[in-house]
């Protein structure tokens, strides 16, 4: 019982803080009850939890999550980054079906170390590590990366390093990272005053208490209510600035009226800046780029986050690709040569010679409402429009030269939706992609004849999870699996990913973890709690000790390595800082 309640300790400390505060918490739950037999033996101090957490926690979950995996079909999302020490590492993120689970699950699964940033390098240390944890790499579907050359480049990066050894690799660019980059290209086109409109008005409230307290004042005043803050801009998150772009669309009025009243409060830079920003807010036409902005962009936010989240249909993400493809041409070619393109060739349509005049496109009914009521002459609205359309038409040839890979892998996996799967007549013909994969099946014909009979399975899940799960535990009366071969693909391919969301969730927690205060965490530490927080099937409040814990619970085992030194004392650091900043006063 001690041996249990130290490790479900060691879980809460993983999850939420840093290690040294069980020196304290050990002996606060010690003295809870002197009487109590359990309470009264726990002796857990930093040494002993991080090695419980190193040598303990995280081997067995690590375990179980690779007996979890088996000899299932799985794909990994790679990122590399640089912590704050300077220490090169690469983060793993494992995707698979999970029988325990019974669906697609994306988890943490590595933190490596690196010793420099090089394809090369990368590869080696990537593939040395399936095979140290016993993963068979012909098992591998596919990964995905971000645009990085040494990730994703057509000669010498990991992507082609791996593709050379697994054949029917799928490679998977980031579509989130693409979207940004076609978002943030098109937004050239605009005038540069508008991104300093955005970039500067959240400047100017976020590094002053005392301007944030005036117009929340003056807002109140107008409003009754707090007005909302323009979220920090960052060169990597474009849905941030779209959401600054709405607020302050939102608030414009209260924000020209705030800095009128700046420009002739502040003396100085911050009055030259107040008055830089009146200028461009009493100027509508500057509103009307703003609006038009938030318009033109909502889809791709849209598919963004769609991309982003942990519950997405990979099956029907053609659909919401093609959509937004569409809809991008939609707005600035004649209607009816675009009804002449198929679905599948739009990536790769040479629009420019077909685009509507000017007058003819419609930029939505609050820019159109805009324009009526703007003083402006007409040679203004016009210049306005014109560069409008410049912005349409560069969206959509970034979204043509960003996308078509994911288009086509995309295009062909719809094929295995629930949906087109129980339709008796197949609309998509899987032949190819039965072919591409041919490594991990029995047979072609055979494969391709359970596709076909697959309808009369007569299955009711909708989810492509409970769908193809189902799928595969049909059994003849022989108890041999019905459809095997098609079942295996489909649910591999259910693993292919296509965001790297998940790992820059982990790299977000990393940089949590590891701090400025808590900069001396070794690679291996952060990897284990990383680990804990991502793979504890409950939270700690729920945690149970497997019974493989318990028995690694000796001190053989949790003393094991050099970890004496894992954890940095935090408040001897602090207390350093503090005796060093009173040296200086």
């Amino acid at each position: 019982k001690r041996k249990r309640a130290e490790l479900k300790i060691a879980a809460y400390i993983a999850e939420h803080c840093s290690v040294n505060a069980v020196d304290h918490l050990g002996k606060v739950i010690g003295d809870l009850d002197p009487e109590s037999e359990i309470l009264s033996k726990i002796k857990l101090h930093r040494t002993k939890c991080t090695g419980l957490i190193v040598n303990v926690l995280s081997p067995c979950m690590l375990h179980d999550l690779i007996d979890d995996v088996n000899h299932s079909y799985f794909s990994l999302i790679i990122d590399e980054s640089t912590l704050i020490d300077t220490t090169k590492v690469m983060c793993v993120m494992i995707r698979y079906f999970s029988k325990k689970f019974r669906k697609t699950r994306t988890t943490f699964y590595r933190l490596i170390q690196l010793e420099n940033g090089t394809a090369e390098h990368m590869t080696t240390c990537f593939i040395n590590q399936l095979n140290e944890d016993g993963l068979n790499i012909d098992k591998l579907v596919g990964i995905g990366v971000d645009g990085a050359n040494s990730m994703i480049g057509p000669h010498n990066s990991l992507s082609s390093r791996v593709l050379a050894l697994v054949p029917h690799l799928i490679v998977v660019q980031c579509l989130c990272h693409s979207l940004h980059l076609a978002a943030e290209n098109a937004c050239s086109s605009l005038p540069r005053h508008i991104d300093y409109l955005i970039e500067t008005s959240h400047s100017w409230f976020s590094t002053s208490a005392k301007k944030t307290n005036e117009f929340a004042d003056l807002f109140k005043t107008i409003n009754q209510r707090m007005p909302k803050k323009i979220p920090k801009l960052s060169g990597t998150r474009w849905l941030a600035r779209f959401e600054a772009i709405t607020i302050i669309i939102d608030q414009w009025d209260k924000y020209k009226l705030h800095f009128e009243m700046a420009k002739t409060k502040y003396r100085g830079s911050a009055g030259y800046k107040a008055e830089e920003l009146y200028n461009i807010f009493r100027n509508n036409e500057n509103k009307l780029y703003l609006i038009f902005l938030r318009d033109a962009l909502k889809d791709v936010i849209r598919v963004n986050k769609l991309f982003q989240s942990s519950s997405i249909e990979p099956f029907k993400l053609f659909a919401d690709l093609n959509t937004l493809m569409y809809s991008a041409l939609q707005k600035i070619v004649v209607p009816a040569q675009l009804h002449k393109v198929k679905n599948q060739d739009l990536t790769k349509y040479d629009f420019k010679n077909y685009t509507m005049a000017t007058d003819c496109i419609n930029f939505g009914y609050y820019f159109n409402e805009l324009c009526g009521k703007l003083q402006s002459n007409q040679n203004e609205i016009i210049n306005i429009k014109n560069r409008c359309k410049e912005f349409l038409i560069k969206l959509a040839e970034e979204l043509q030269k960003r996308i078509p890979k994911n288009m086509q892998i995309l295009e062909k996996i719809s094929a295995f939706s629930p949906q087109n799967a129980k339709n008796e007549t197949k609309i998509d013909d899987i032949t190819a992609i039965v072919v591409a994969f041919e490594r991990i099946l029995s047979d072609i014909d055979t494969t391709l004849n359970e596709w076909s009979l697959i309808h009369r399975a007569e299955i009711n899940a909708d989810t492509s999870d409970e769908f193809w799960r189902a799928i595969d535990l049909i059994v003849d009366s022989a108890g041999q699996k019905r459809f095997s071969n098609i079942s295996k693909l489909a649910l591999a391919l259910l693993t292919v990913p296509f965001s790297n969301a998940s790992v820059e969730r982990a790299f977000s927690i990393v940089n949590i973890v590891k701090d400025k205060l808590r900069n001396k965490l070794e690679v291996k530490t952060i990897d284990a709690i990383l680990r804990v927080r991502f793979l504890m099937e409950n939270k700690c409040d729920n945690f149970e000790p497997t019974p493989l814990m318990l028995k690694k619970f000796v001190s053989e085992v949790v003393y094991t390595g050099d970890i004496s030194d894992e954890a940095l004392n935090i408040m001897e650091h602090c207390d350093k800082i503090l005796n060093s900043n009173m040296e200086e006063l």
